[in-house]
């Protein structure tokens, strides 16, 4: 699973790389175009090597019980993936925005920023697999969580002034706290439950994370233009259209451009402050959850 997760963390953070090298050297068209050179030979791939023995005597005999899936500890486990899949989809999405109208920096230059967290995942992905076995797995969610919220208290701490290899740093100590976060929970969500119901009780796991990224961004997105609103409210400018203020043709054109850039700063660190709080929510969540140690081996009866 630390394997597992750790292509999925690398996957995840090198599409923004991809994405402003597109942006950059072609058009963001190709954002979604590139599913198409990329999902053809991943479905010839799947083709060629996937295989599978369906016994649909075993099915019959173990139907799915799906209220046997929300146990208390798989409430909690969905809770904090939920919570998480919300600050990891506002750092993917909104640290490449600081990085290009805050430090002014390119599409290209904010996806290579990026990448450490990759890094860092993938060291925390494999460090995390050999640690479940031997330790409390609601211990480590409780350290990567409090290592996250300190990493929020740094992303806070960012402004016009600050340096790339600093942000760089930054983001790289964040992977850890993400990718370990996601690690484990992948892991202890499995072993919550009955042997043959793990298929269904990750599917669910998915879907919780999906919900958190969709709803998430789209709240991030709307405290954003809220606080966009509100600071040139407060210098007297209405009528200011925050979804335009690149916008040759909009009233925000007129304003000096370094106006622009601290308001952009200044509602960053709102959502900063959102994702904090969110990670304290997640670190309080797991102090309430269960505690489990998972075994190293599956027992003689289920494997059967």
């Amino acid at each position: 699973m630390g394997a597992l997760g750790s292509v999925w963390g690398i996957a995840g953070i090198l599409g923004p790389l991809f994405g402003g090298i597109l942006i950059d050297l072609a058009s963001w068209h190709w954002v979604f175009l590139i599913n198409i050179p990329l999902g053809i030979p991943s479905l010839i791939l799947l083709n060629l090597s996937f295989t599978e023995h369906f016994d649909a005597s075993y099915v019959k005999q173990h139907r799915n019980d799906y209220s046997g899936l929300f146990t208390k500890l798989t409430i909690f486990v969905n809770i904090i993936s939920f919570l998480m899949s919300i600050v990891m989809q506002g750092l993917d999405v909104y640290l490449p925005l600081y990085l290009q109208n805050v430090l002014g920096k390119t599409a290209m230059v904010s996806g290579f920023a990026l990448l450490p967290m990759s890094i860092s995942w993938l060291i925390i992905s494999f460090v995390m697999g050999k640690l479940l076995i031997r330790m409390d797995g609601k211990l480590l969610i409780l350290v990567a969580g409090i290592w996250l919220g300190l990493c929020g208290v740094l992303f806070m701490m960012m402004d016009t002034y600050t340096s790339l290899p600093l942000v760089v740093l930054f983001i790289f100590m964040a992977g850890f706290g993400v990718g370990g976060v996601f690690t484990v929970t992948n892991v202890i969500i499995q072993e919550s439950v009955e042997f043959h119901k793990r298929g269904t009780a990750m599917g669910f796991i998915s879907l919780t994370r999906t919900l958190g990224q969709t709803l998430g961004i789209s709240a991030l997105g709307a405290v954003l233009n809220i606080r966009l609103t509100s600071f040139f409210a407060e210098r007297g400018l209405d009528g200011i259209n925050p979804s335009n203020l690149y916008d040759s043709g909009s009233s925000a054109a007129e304003l000096p451009a370094e106006l622009v850039t601290t308001a952009i700063n200044s509602s960053l660190d709102a959502l900063f402050w959102m994702m904090l709080l969110l990670s304290v929510t997640m670190v309080l969540t797991t102090l309430l959850m269960p505690r489990i140690q998972l075994k190293a081996t599956v027992p003689d009866a289920e494997q059967e």
